[in-house]
């Protein structure tokens, strides 16, 4: 049986190529895109798409519910620069948007969380294409 996903930030970077590489390997019913102010790109379209604000924990709880969500992929997430432009939206985004995540999946049965890294981890010289591990 396909697992039933959930990826948040679906229209960054990251998200924006991995919803439709979930959608070919489990079914694009299978794999909910979730957005928080982005539109996202027609390939996010092409199966469920929800609006979410990860800094609701009413609405993750509910959004991992009505999808019956056992794996997530939580990539929602400010960088740095917007970040220091505002810190209580990077906080409310990056720390209640995980606590709420991880809290959710936890008492609503998810098996499964995954909360890569991003460019950001990187310096500013690291190639913005392919970064090796190693990179500065």
């Amino acid at each position: 049986m396909a697992p039933r996903v959930l990826v948040t930030g679906s229209a960054g970077q990251i998200g924006a190529e991995l919803v439709p590489h979930l959608r070919s390997l489990y079914g694009k019913d299978n794999v909910v895109a979730a957005i928080h102010t982005s539109p996202g790109g027609p390939s996010l379209r092409d199966g469920p798409l929800l609006t979410l604000d990860t800094g609701n924990q009413a609405a993750v709880v509910a959004a991992l519910k009505e999808y019956k969500v056992d794996t997530v992929y939580h990539l929602a997430a400010l960088l740095s620069a917007t970040g220091e432009k505002n810190p209580q939206l990077a906080w409310t985004v990056n720390m209640d948007g995980l606590r709420n995540v991880l809290e959710a999946s936890r008492t609503n049965g998810v098996s499964q969380v995954f909360w890569p890294s991003s460019i950001g981890a990187f310096g500013p010289d690291a190639p913005r294409a392919n970064a090796p591990q190693n990179a500065p």
